[in-house]
Protein backbone atom coordinates (compact mmCIF):
# COMPACT_ATOMS: atom_id res chain seq x y z
CA UNK A 1 0.00 0.00 0.00
CA UNK A 2 2.81 2.37 0.92
CA UNK A 3 4.45 1.62 -2.39
CA UNK A 4 1.30 2.70 -4.26
CA UNK A 5 1.11 5.93 -2.25
CA UNK A 6 4.74 6.74 -3.09
CA UNK A 7 4.14 6.14 -6.82
CA UNK A 8 1.03 8.34 -6.71
CA UNK A 9 2.95 11.14 -5.00
CA UNK A 10 5.73 11.01 -7.59
CA UNK A 11 3.20 11.19 -10.45
CA UNK A 12 1.55 14.20 -8.80
CA UNK A 13 4.86 16.00 -8.49
CA UNK A 14 5.69 15.31 -12.17
CA UNK A 15 2.28 16.64 -13.24
CA UNK A 16 2.77 19.84 -11.22
CA UNK A 17 6.24 20.31 -12.72
CA UNK A 18 4.96 19.83 -16.27
CA UNK A 19 2.06 22.23 -15.67
CA UNK A 20 4.44 24.86 -14.31
CA UNK A 21 6.71 24.53 -17.32
CA UNK A 22 3.75 24.86 -19.67
CA UNK A 23 2.50 27.96 -17.79
CA UNK A 24 5.99 29.49 -18.06
CA UNK A 25 6.24 28.85 -21.80
CA UNK A 26 2.70 30.07 -22.53
CA UNK A 27 2.85 33.45 -20.95
CA UNK A 28 4.94 33.92 -17.87
CA UNK A 29 6.95 37.12 -17.86
CA UNK A 30 9.50 37.91 -15.16
CA UNK A 31 8.73 40.95 -13.09
CA UNK A 32 9.96 44.13 -14.71
CA UNK A 33 10.01 42.71 -18.25
CA UNK A 34 7.47 43.01 -21.07
CA UNK A 35 7.12 42.01 -24.72
CA UNK A 36 7.91 44.73 -27.28
CA UNK A 37 4.59 46.34 -28.20
CA UNK A 38 3.96 47.73 -31.67
CA UNK A 39 4.68 51.44 -31.37
CA UNK A 40 1.59 53.57 -31.64
CA UNK A 41 1.40 56.08 -34.46
CA UNK A 42 1.46 59.70 -33.36
CA UNK A 43 -1.85 60.81 -34.80
CA UNK A 44 -0.61 64.39 -34.97
CA UNK A 45 1.89 63.22 -37.64
CA UNK A 46 -0.64 61.24 -39.67
CA UNK A 47 -1.26 63.31 -42.78
CA UNK A 48 -3.36 60.89 -44.81
CA UNK A 49 -5.27 57.67 -44.18
CA UNK A 50 -7.39 56.28 -47.02
CA UNK A 51 -7.94 52.96 -48.74
CA UNK A 52 -6.06 52.73 -52.04
CA UNK A 53 -9.25 51.46 -53.67
CA UNK A 54 -10.70 54.96 -53.16
CA UNK A 55 -8.02 56.54 -55.36
CA UNK A 56 -9.15 57.81 -58.76
CA UNK A 57 -6.18 59.78 -60.12
CA UNK A 58 -2.86 61.06 -58.89
CA UNK A 59 -1.24 64.01 -60.61
CA UNK A 60 2.48 64.47 -60.09
CA UNK A 61 4.11 67.74 -61.08
CA UNK A 62 7.86 67.97 -60.68
CA UNK A 63 10.92 69.45 -62.35
CA UNK A 64 10.49 67.14 -65.38
CA UNK A 65 6.86 68.12 -66.06
CA UNK A 66 3.43 66.82 -65.13
CA UNK A 67 1.73 63.43 -65.55
CA UNK A 68 -1.36 61.67 -64.25
CA UNK A 69 -1.50 58.21 -62.71
CA UNK A 70 -4.90 56.49 -62.78
CA UNK A 71 -5.82 53.63 -60.48
CA UNK A 72 -7.53 50.82 -62.40
CA UNK A 73 -8.37 48.59 -59.47
CA UNK A 74 -6.91 45.24 -58.41
CA UNK A 75 -3.46 46.83 -57.78
CA UNK A 76 -3.19 47.98 -61.40
CA UNK A 77 -2.24 51.46 -62.59
CA UNK A 78 -1.63 53.37 -65.78
CA UNK A 79 -0.19 56.75 -66.72
CA UNK A 80 -2.66 58.59 -68.89
CA UNK A 81 0.03 60.23 -71.03
CA UNK A 82 1.61 56.81 -71.73
CA UNK A 83 -1.49 54.72 -72.43
CA UNK A 84 0.19 52.69 -75.22
CA UNK A 85 3.41 51.92 -73.30
CA UNK A 86 4.22 48.95 -71.07
CA UNK A 87 4.83 50.36 -67.61
CA UNK A 88 6.60 49.26 -64.44
CA UNK A 89 3.51 48.87 -62.24
CA UNK A 90 5.50 48.28 -59.03
CA UNK A 91 7.22 51.66 -59.45
CA UNK A 92 3.86 53.38 -60.00
CA UNK A 93 2.38 51.60 -56.98
CA UNK A 94 5.26 52.87 -54.84
CA UNK A 95 4.76 56.42 -56.11
CA UNK A 96 1.02 56.26 -55.34
CA UNK A 97 1.32 54.75 -51.83
CA UNK A 98 1.21 58.14 -49.98
CA UNK A 99 -2.21 58.68 -51.55
CA UNK A 100 -3.43 55.87 -49.28
CA UNK A 101 -1.37 56.25 -46.13
CA UNK A 102 1.15 58.89 -45.08
CA UNK A 103 2.70 59.63 -41.70
CA UNK A 104 5.38 62.28 -41.24
CA UNK A 105 8.65 61.47 -39.52
CA UNK A 106 8.48 64.61 -37.44
CA UNK A 107 6.95 68.07 -37.19
CA UNK A 108 9.53 70.70 -38.10
CA UNK A 109 7.48 73.81 -37.34
CA UNK A 110 3.85 74.71 -36.87
CA UNK A 111 4.22 78.21 -38.30
CA UNK A 112 7.16 78.64 -40.67
CA UNK A 113 8.39 82.21 -41.01
CA UNK A 114 9.84 81.64 -44.47
CA UNK A 115 8.79 78.73 -46.68
CA UNK A 116 11.88 79.38 -48.80
CA UNK A 117 13.99 77.99 -45.96
CA UNK A 118 12.47 74.59 -46.73
CA UNK A 119 12.22 74.92 -50.50
CA UNK A 120 8.43 75.11 -50.19
CA UNK A 121 7.98 78.55 -51.70
CA UNK A 122 8.55 76.83 -55.05
CA UNK A 123 7.88 73.14 -54.38
CA UNK A 124 9.94 70.59 -56.27
CA UNK A 125 6.98 68.20 -56.33
CA UNK A 126 3.24 68.74 -56.07
CA UNK A 127 1.47 65.48 -55.24
CA UNK A 128 -2.28 65.79 -55.96
CA UNK A 129 -4.49 62.79 -55.19
CA UNK A 130 -8.18 62.83 -56.19
CA UNK A 131 -10.52 60.20 -54.79
CA UNK A 132 -13.68 58.61 -56.10
CA UNK A 133 -15.77 60.63 -53.64
CA UNK A 134 -14.47 63.89 -55.16
CA UNK A 135 -12.15 64.78 -52.25
CA UNK A 136 -8.49 65.68 -52.69
CA UNK A 137 -5.20 65.41 -50.86
CA UNK A 138 -2.44 67.72 -52.09
CA UNK A 139 1.08 67.58 -50.72
CA UNK A 140 4.00 69.84 -51.60
CA UNK A 141 7.61 68.69 -51.32
CA UNK A 142 10.62 70.96 -50.99
CA UNK A 143 14.30 70.57 -50.10
CA UNK A 144 15.97 67.46 -48.77
CA UNK A 145 16.30 67.49 -44.98
CA UNK A 146 19.81 67.44 -43.45
CA UNK A 147 21.38 64.00 -43.20
CA UNK A 148 19.80 62.73 -46.42
CA UNK A 149 17.07 60.80 -44.60
CA UNK A 150 14.09 62.91 -45.47
CA UNK A 151 12.45 65.70 -47.40
CA UNK A 152 10.48 68.71 -46.23
CA UNK A 153 6.79 68.77 -47.05
CA UNK A 154 3.47 70.33 -46.20
CA UNK A 155 -0.16 69.74 -46.98
CA UNK A 156 -1.27 72.43 -49.39
CA UNK A 157 -3.40 75.11 -47.73
CA UNK A 158 -1.99 74.42 -44.25
CA UNK A 159 0.94 75.94 -42.34
CA UNK A 160 2.84 73.10 -40.61
CA UNK A 161 6.08 71.87 -42.21
CA UNK A 162 6.98 68.23 -41.71
CA UNK A 163 9.94 66.01 -42.37
CA UNK A 164 8.86 63.08 -44.53
CA UNK A 165 10.62 59.83 -45.40
CA UNK A 166 12.54 60.06 -48.69
CA UNK A 167 11.73 56.39 -49.25
CA UNK A 168 8.02 57.20 -49.53
CA UNK A 169 8.55 59.81 -52.21
CA UNK A 170 11.59 58.68 -54.22
CA UNK A 171 9.57 57.83 -57.33
CA UNK A 172 7.57 61.07 -57.31
CA UNK A 173 10.71 62.96 -58.36
CA UNK A 174 11.00 60.82 -61.51
CA UNK A 175 9.91 61.86 -64.96
CA UNK A 176 7.05 59.86 -66.47
CA UNK A 177 9.31 58.09 -68.98
CA UNK A 178 11.23 56.54 -66.09
CA UNK A 179 8.16 54.42 -65.32
CA UNK A 180 8.32 52.73 -68.72
CA UNK A 181 9.53 49.13 -68.85
CA UNK A 182 12.98 49.14 -70.49
CA UNK A 183 12.82 45.53 -71.72
CA UNK A 184 12.84 45.68 -75.52
CA UNK A 185 13.02 41.97 -76.37
CA UNK A 186 13.04 38.83 -74.26
CA UNK A 187 12.65 35.09 -74.90
CA UNK A 188 9.03 33.84 -74.71
CA UNK A 189 8.19 32.72 -71.16
CA UNK A 190 11.85 33.20 -70.22
CA UNK A 191 12.91 30.25 -72.41
CA UNK A 192 16.56 31.08 -73.12
CA UNK A 193 16.82 28.21 -75.62
CA UNK A 194 14.54 30.02 -78.09
CA UNK A 195 16.50 31.24 -81.12
CA UNK A 196 15.68 33.56 -84.02
CA UNK A 197 15.09 31.49 -87.16
CA UNK A 198 15.43 34.13 -89.90
CA UNK A 199 17.29 37.41 -89.56
CA UNK A 200 17.69 40.31 -91.99
CA UNK A 201 20.29 42.95 -91.11
CA UNK A 202 20.25 46.24 -93.02
CA UNK A 203 20.53 49.99 -92.57
CA UNK A 204 22.86 52.55 -94.15
CA UNK A 205 25.78 50.77 -92.47
CA UNK A 206 25.39 47.79 -94.80
CA UNK A 207 25.57 48.19 -98.59
CA UNK A 208 23.38 45.10 -99.02
CA UNK A 209 20.82 43.44 -96.79
CA UNK A 210 22.34 40.47 -95.01
CA UNK A 211 20.02 37.48 -94.61
CA UNK A 212 20.79 34.67 -92.16
CA UNK A 213 18.61 31.62 -91.60
CA UNK A 214 18.49 28.62 -89.29
CA UNK A 215 20.15 25.61 -90.88
CA UNK A 216 17.62 22.82 -91.38
CA UNK A 217 20.42 20.24 -91.67
CA UNK A 218 21.75 20.74 -88.15
CA UNK A 219 22.09 17.45 -86.25
CA UNK A 220 21.09 17.10 -82.59
CA UNK A 221 24.75 16.78 -81.61
CA UNK A 222 25.60 19.99 -83.47
CA UNK A 223 22.72 21.79 -81.74
CA UNK A 224 24.05 20.70 -78.35
CA UNK A 225 27.38 22.36 -79.17
CA UNK A 226 25.84 25.36 -81.04
CA UNK A 227 27.47 24.23 -84.28
CA UNK A 228 26.15 24.69 -87.80
CA UNK A 229 23.07 26.49 -86.45
CA UNK A 230 22.93 29.23 -89.09
CA UNK A 231 23.83 29.93 -92.68
CA UNK A 232 24.07 33.13 -94.71
CA UNK A 233 21.64 33.07 -97.64
CA UNK A 234 22.14 36.61 -99.00
CA UNK A 235 23.95 38.28 -100.61
CA UNK A 236 25.65 34.85 -101.06
CA UNK A 237 25.23 31.36 -99.66
CA UNK A 238 27.83 30.86 -96.94
CA UNK A 239 28.26 28.80 -93.79
CA UNK A 240 28.36 30.44 -90.34
CA UNK A 241 30.88 28.82 -87.99
CA UNK A 242 31.77 31.53 -85.46
CA UNK A 243 30.59 31.43 -81.84
CA UNK A 244 30.66 35.24 -81.87
CA UNK A 245 28.27 35.28 -84.83
CA UNK A 246 25.86 32.82 -83.21
CA UNK A 247 25.97 34.70 -79.89
CA UNK A 248 25.25 37.97 -81.70
CA UNK A 249 22.15 36.47 -83.31
CA UNK A 250 20.83 34.93 -80.09
CA UNK A 251 21.29 38.27 -78.30
CA UNK A 252 18.50 39.71 -80.46
CA UNK A 253 16.05 38.13 -78.02
CA UNK A 254 17.57 39.74 -74.92
CA UNK A 255 17.75 43.52 -75.33
CA UNK A 256 17.27 45.98 -72.48
CA UNK A 257 17.51 49.76 -72.78
CA UNK A 258 19.38 52.10 -70.48
CA UNK A 259 16.45 54.52 -70.54
CA UNK A 260 13.48 55.76 -72.58
CA UNK A 261 14.08 58.97 -74.54
CA UNK A 262 10.67 59.70 -76.09
CA UNK A 263 7.09 58.51 -76.39
CA UNK A 264 5.09 58.48 -79.63
CA UNK A 265 7.68 60.54 -81.57
CA UNK A 266 6.68 62.63 -84.58
CA UNK A 267 8.67 62.92 -87.82
CA UNK A 268 10.84 65.78 -86.53
CA UNK A 269 11.76 63.80 -83.42
CA UNK A 270 12.62 60.73 -85.47
CA UNK A 271 14.98 62.86 -87.53
CA UNK A 272 16.50 64.33 -84.38
CA UNK A 273 17.16 60.83 -83.03
CA UNK A 274 18.62 59.64 -86.35
CA UNK A 275 15.84 57.12 -86.89
CA UNK A 276 14.41 58.55 -90.11
CA UNK A 277 17.26 56.81 -91.99
CA UNK A 278 18.44 54.13 -89.53
CA UNK A 279 22.13 53.35 -89.29
CA UNK A 280 21.42 49.68 -88.53
CA UNK A 281 18.28 47.56 -88.72
CA UNK A 282 17.33 44.04 -87.68
CA UNK A 283 14.20 42.15 -88.70
CA UNK A 284 13.83 38.66 -87.31
CA UNK A 285 11.27 35.99 -86.53
CA UNK A 286 11.01 33.25 -83.90
CA UNK A 287 8.44 30.91 -82.46
CA UNK A 288 7.59 29.81 -78.93
CA UNK A 289 7.07 26.29 -77.61
CA UNK A 290 3.47 26.31 -78.84
CA UNK A 291 4.79 27.21 -82.32
CA UNK A 292 3.25 30.68 -82.25
CA UNK A 293 5.29 32.84 -84.62
CA UNK A 294 6.50 36.36 -83.80
CA UNK A 295 8.08 39.03 -85.99
CA UNK A 296 10.30 41.78 -84.59
CA UNK A 297 11.66 44.87 -86.34
CA UNK A 298 14.38 47.06 -84.82
CA UNK A 299 15.69 50.44 -86.03
CA UNK A 300 18.90 51.85 -84.52
CA UNK A 301 20.62 55.20 -84.97
CA UNK A 302 24.32 55.90 -85.46
CA UNK A 303 26.31 55.68 -82.20
CA UNK A 304 27.22 58.86 -80.33
CA UNK A 305 30.60 59.72 -78.81
CA UNK A 306 29.67 57.94 -75.56
CA UNK A 307 28.78 54.66 -77.25
CA UNK A 308 25.01 55.02 -77.06
CA UNK A 309 22.36 54.94 -79.79
CA UNK A 310 18.61 55.36 -80.10
CA UNK A 311 16.45 52.35 -80.90
CA UNK A 312 12.82 51.77 -81.83
CA UNK A 313 10.93 48.51 -82.04
CA UNK A 314 8.21 48.24 -84.67
CA UNK A 315 4.73 48.64 -83.20
CA UNK A 316 6.04 50.15 -79.94
CA UNK A 317 5.70 53.98 -79.65
CA UNK A 318 8.94 54.43 -77.72
CA UNK A 319 12.44 55.66 -78.47
CA UNK A 320 14.93 53.82 -76.28
CA UNK A 321 18.48 54.82 -75.44
CA UNK A 322 20.72 51.76 -75.60
CA UNK A 323 24.36 50.96 -75.04
CA UNK A 324 25.75 49.77 -78.38
CA UNK A 325 28.13 47.40 -76.58
CA UNK A 326 25.00 45.44 -75.60
CA UNK A 327 24.07 44.99 -79.29
CA UNK A 328 26.82 42.74 -80.71
CA UNK A 329 24.98 42.41 -84.07
CA UNK A 330 24.65 46.18 -84.43
CA UNK A 331 27.67 46.82 -86.68
CA UNK A 332 28.36 43.29 -87.89
CA UNK A 333 28.47 42.89 -91.66
CA UNK A 334 28.68 40.03 -94.15
CA UNK A 335 32.37 39.40 -93.45
CA UNK A 336 31.75 39.03 -89.71
CA UNK A 337 29.30 36.16 -90.19
CA UNK A 338 30.62 33.95 -92.95
CA UNK A 339 32.76 30.95 -92.06
CA UNK A 340 36.52 31.41 -92.17
CA UNK A 341 37.17 27.77 -93.09
CA UNK A 342 34.95 27.45 -96.12
CA UNK A 343 36.35 24.30 -97.76
CA UNK A 344 36.79 21.20 -95.59
CA UNK A 345 36.61 18.09 -97.79
CA UNK A 346 36.96 14.82 -95.87
CA UNK A 347 40.14 13.03 -96.82
CA UNK A 348 38.32 9.72 -97.45
CA UNK A 349 36.19 11.40 -100.15
CA UNK A 350 39.16 12.55 -102.26
CA UNK A 351 40.68 10.62 -105.18
CA UNK A 352 43.28 13.18 -106.29
CA UNK A 353 44.94 16.37 -105.04
CA UNK A 354 46.89 18.63 -107.37
CA UNK A 355 49.14 21.33 -105.90
CA UNK A 356 50.37 23.81 -108.53
CA UNK A 357 52.67 26.81 -108.45
CA UNK A 358 54.12 28.80 -111.39
CA UNK A 359 57.34 26.79 -111.14
CA UNK A 360 56.27 23.31 -110.05
CA UNK A 361 53.28 21.04 -109.52
CA UNK A 362 52.59 17.98 -107.38
CA UNK A 363 49.88 15.34 -107.86
CA UNK A 364 48.75 12.94 -105.14
CA UNK A 365 46.51 9.91 -105.72
CA UNK A 366 44.43 8.52 -102.84
CA UNK A 367 42.91 5.04 -102.60
CA UNK A 368 41.18 3.25 -99.73
CA UNK A 369 39.88 4.71 -96.49
CA UNK A 370 40.98 5.14 -92.90
CA UNK A 371 43.95 2.96 -91.93
CA UNK A 372 43.76 1.25 -95.34
CA UNK A 373 44.35 4.47 -97.28
CA UNK A 374 47.22 4.44 -99.76
CA UNK A 375 48.69 7.67 -101.15
CA UNK A 376 51.10 7.80 -104.11
CA UNK A 377 52.82 10.55 -106.04
CA UNK A 378 54.82 9.93 -109.21
CA UNK A 379 54.87 6.21 -108.44
CA UNK A 380 56.16 6.82 -104.90
CA UNK A 381 54.10 5.56 -101.94
CA UNK A 382 53.91 8.12 -99.13
CA UNK A 383 53.73 7.48 -95.42
CA UNK A 384 50.26 7.93 -93.99
CA UNK A 385 50.92 10.17 -90.96
CA UNK A 386 53.07 12.83 -92.71
CA UNK A 387 50.61 12.97 -95.60
CA UNK A 388 47.65 13.54 -93.27
CA UNK A 389 49.58 16.36 -91.58
CA UNK A 390 50.29 17.80 -95.02
CA UNK A 391 46.60 17.48 -95.94
CA UNK A 392 45.66 19.52 -92.86
CA UNK A 393 47.89 22.38 -94.04
CA UNK A 394 46.11 22.38 -97.41
CA UNK A 395 42.56 22.56 -96.04
CA UNK A 396 43.60 24.66 -93.04
CA UNK A 397 44.46 27.83 -94.96
CA UNK A 398 42.59 30.40 -92.80
CA UNK A 399 40.44 33.26 -94.05
CA UNK A 400 41.97 35.85 -91.75
CA UNK A 401 40.65 39.20 -92.94
CA UNK A 402 37.52 39.93 -94.91
CA UNK A 403 38.04 42.26 -97.86
CA UNK A 404 35.96 43.85 -100.57
CA UNK A 405 39.07 44.78 -102.57
CA UNK A 406 39.13 43.36 -106.11
CA UNK A 407 41.43 40.37 -106.48
CA UNK A 408 43.72 39.85 -109.49
CA UNK A 409 42.84 37.36 -112.20
CA UNK A 410 43.37 33.74 -111.19
CA UNK A 411 45.81 33.30 -114.07
CA UNK A 412 48.26 35.04 -111.68
CA UNK A 413 47.77 32.42 -108.95
CA UNK A 414 50.88 31.75 -106.84
CA UNK A 415 49.35 28.47 -105.64
CA UNK A 416 46.34 26.40 -106.66
CA UNK A 417 45.16 23.29 -104.79
CA UNK A 418 42.49 21.22 -106.56
CA UNK A 419 40.52 18.46 -104.81
CA UNK A 420 38.97 15.83 -107.08
CA UNK A 421 36.30 13.65 -105.50
CA UNK A 422 35.80 9.92 -105.79
CA UNK A 423 32.18 10.68 -106.52
CA UNK A 424 32.50 11.62 -110.18
CA UNK A 425 29.16 13.46 -110.09
CA UNK A 426 30.65 16.00 -107.70
CA UNK A 427 32.50 18.93 -109.23
CA UNK A 428 36.13 19.42 -108.05
CA UNK A 429 36.81 22.18 -105.49
CA UNK A 430 39.89 24.36 -105.45
CA UNK A 431 41.74 26.90 -103.34
CA UNK A 432 44.05 29.52 -104.84
CA UNK A 433 46.45 32.08 -103.39
CA UNK A 434 46.63 35.30 -105.41
CA UNK A 435 48.95 38.32 -105.12
CA UNK A 436 47.82 40.82 -102.49
CA UNK A 437 49.14 43.77 -100.48
CA UNK A 438 52.28 43.56 -98.36
CA UNK A 439 52.49 40.29 -96.38
CA UNK A 440 49.01 39.28 -97.52
CA UNK A 441 47.57 37.12 -100.26
CA UNK A 442 44.02 36.83 -101.53
CA UNK A 443 42.51 33.47 -100.60
CA UNK A 444 40.22 32.34 -103.41
CA UNK A 445 37.78 29.47 -102.85
CA UNK A 446 36.23 28.21 -106.07
CA UNK A 447 36.73 31.61 -107.66
CA UNK A 448 35.43 33.70 -104.72
CA UNK A 449 38.13 35.96 -103.25
CA UNK A 450 36.65 37.44 -100.07
CA UNK A 451 39.50 37.11 -97.59
CA UNK A 452 43.18 37.81 -97.12
CA UNK A 453 45.52 35.26 -95.63
CA UNK A 454 49.18 35.49 -94.58
CA UNK A 455 51.74 35.41 -97.40
CA UNK A 456 53.99 33.18 -95.30
CA UNK A 457 51.58 30.27 -95.72
CA UNK A 458 52.54 30.00 -99.39
CA UNK A 459 56.18 29.21 -98.58
CA UNK A 460 55.16 26.74 -95.87
CA UNK A 461 52.98 24.69 -98.27
CA UNK A 462 55.59 24.68 -101.07
CA UNK A 463 58.35 23.63 -98.66
CA UNK A 464 56.09 20.95 -97.13
CA UNK A 465 55.43 19.52 -100.60
CA UNK A 466 59.16 18.93 -101.05
CA UNK A 467 59.61 17.62 -97.49
CA UNK A 468 56.76 15.15 -97.93
CA UNK A 469 58.31 13.65 -101.07
CA UNK A 470 61.70 13.52 -99.34
CA UNK A 471 60.24 11.53 -96.42
CA UNK A 472 60.74 14.39 -93.95
CA UNK A 473 58.31 15.76 -91.35
CA UNK A 474 56.12 18.60 -92.57
CA UNK A 475 55.68 21.89 -90.70
CA UNK A 476 52.36 23.18 -89.37
CA UNK A 477 50.93 26.31 -90.95
CA UNK A 478 50.79 28.21 -87.65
Amino acid sequence: MKKQIVILAVCLLVAVALGGALWFLMGYEPEGSSSSPIPEVDESLRLNQRNISELDTLQIQNETGSYTIRYLGDSQYTIEELEKAELNVSMISSAASPAASLTATSLVTETPENLGDFGLDKPRVTFSARYTDGSEFVLELGNDAPGGNGVYGKVKGTDPVYQLSSYSFGNTFKGMLEYVNTTITEPPSGNTETLPDKISLGGVLRPETLVIERNDNTTEEEKNYSLNLYKVTAPKDRAVDSDDAVNALTSLLSITAESVAAYDPDADQLKKFGLDTPYSTADFSYQDEEENRYQVSLLVSEPDAEGYAYLMRGGVPLVYRVKTADLPWYEMTYGDFIATLQLLPHIDSISEIKVESPSKSYTFHLEGEGDEMKVTSGGQTLEDKPFRQYYQTLIGLPSEEFTEDPAPDESQALLKVTFTYRDSSKKPDYIALLPGPTRKLFLSVNGESEFYTKASYLDTILQNSEKLLAGENVDPLY
